[in-house]
């Protein structure tokens, strides 16, 4: 049973300690085309949080804590944060809070969080609990995305099939065959992520990929193996150099100007947490000057007329942060939340708290 399978495969809670300096100089960045869709599709409002699990050396944290006032990056391996802390220090990004934790032990406000990111890492998640948990996290509207990017053993390159032959062989010669377990895929097969998360009550995720060529070095090539679960530099232990000589004469027929190329895959995997409609005015409560919800002058309008009146609907509503007049669309919060109004199909008009993308 897929749940027998889920219950027995536990991942070592120290899997990359001592790889976090390799991990961060020779890991690849995400594609800057997939952080830019996610920004595009998720619209963080500035004024959020980002919860980055499992996040390693921070390659999802940097690149999208600018678009959030408070960003928590959470990792069970004290190297990683460590790393983490001090590239945000370096950075001045004091909004960056990093914790040692693992994510099914973390604490954290029910509704707190906008967006949430997972990067290479759901699969050695207890993946039903961590959506039920993230679920909770998330604000209403909030996203999680599962972020992927391609493994270069897994390719049908000449070159990528012959280092994933050395990398079994290697394994094999220092003992490091288990240090993941072997049926790891096996869940993901049985109950893939998408079912998951659908389970814990998020909407149907969305999957977007992006491909993008890269070329490495062998030296870089060598340090990538090092920053890997399954053959770290604590693994290679005093064969290092043994490996490293090996490697280069794998690999090295291959190389055009010294390089070898692929086309690494990234993608990330879209879910949304359900918005809430929060109260309906009845028909004829609609300001008269405003029939259907389009064109600028009208929806500024709109939200004029919401800020006046919600008050006695929801308490704490706050007027619109942003006014026509500086050339910004106007916009309507709850506790930082985005409100949308809409009509139904009798005319009523509904205010929908957690709505994101307002009025595009």
């Amino acid at each position: 049973m897929l749940a027998g399978v889920s219950d027995e495969l536990r991942f070592a809670s120290d899997l990359y300690r001592g790889t976090a300096g390799y991990y961060d100089r020779f890991r690849l960045s995400y594609a800057p085309a997939l952080i830019s869709d996610l920004l595009r599709r998720t619209e963080p409002t500035g004024q959020g949080r980002l919860l980055d699990l499992a996040c390693g050396t921070g390659q999802l944290t940097f690149a999208l804590c600018d678009r959030f006032a408070s960003v928590w990056a959470v990792d069970q391996e004290p190297d990683m944060v460590e790393v983490v802390r001090a590239k945000a220090a370096a950075a001045g990004a004091g909004h960056i809070r990093p914790v040692v934790s693992a994510v099914e032990d973390l604490v954290t406000e029910p509704g707190s969080v906008e967006l949430t990111v997972i990067g290479n890492a759901f699969h050695r998640l207890r993946r039903p609990e961590v959506a039920r948990l993230v679920f909770g996290w998330l604000q209403p509207a909030g996203f999680l995305a599962l972020c992927w990017s391609s493994g270069t053993q897994a390719g049908s390159e000449e070159w990528q099939l012959a280092l994933a032959e050395l990398l079994e062989r290697w394994q094999a010669a220092l003992g490091a065959s288990s240090r993941v377990p072997a049926n790891w895929q096996a869940p993901q097969r049985e109950q893939p992520d998408a079912e998951v998360l659908r389970g814990a009550g998020f909407e149907t995720a969305q999957r977007f990929e992006f491909g993008v060529a890269h070329s490495w070095t062998v030296p870089e090539r060598a340090g990538w193996v090092r920053s890997l679960s399954v053959l770290p530099a604590s693994a290679l232990r005093d064969r290092g150099a043994d490996f490293d000589a090996e490697l280069g004469a794998v690999l090295d027929p291959f190389t055009r100007d010294g390089r070898l190329t692929e086309t690494v895959s990234y993608a990330y995997e879209l879910a949304r947490k359900p918005p809430r409609d929060v109260t309906t005015m009845a028909g004829g409560g609609m300001p008269p000057d405003i029939s259907p919800l389009s064109g600028h002058s009208s929806r500024v309008r709109l939200r004029r007329w919401l800020s006046a009146h919600l008050s006695g609907v929801l308490p704490g509503a706050i007027a619109p942060v942003t006014t026509p007049d500086d050339g910004h669309q106007a916009r309507l919060y709850l506790g930082g939340v985005f409100m949308r109004p809409r009509l139904d199909e009798h005319g009523s008009l509904v205010v929908v708290y957690g709505a994101n993308d307002p009025w595009s």
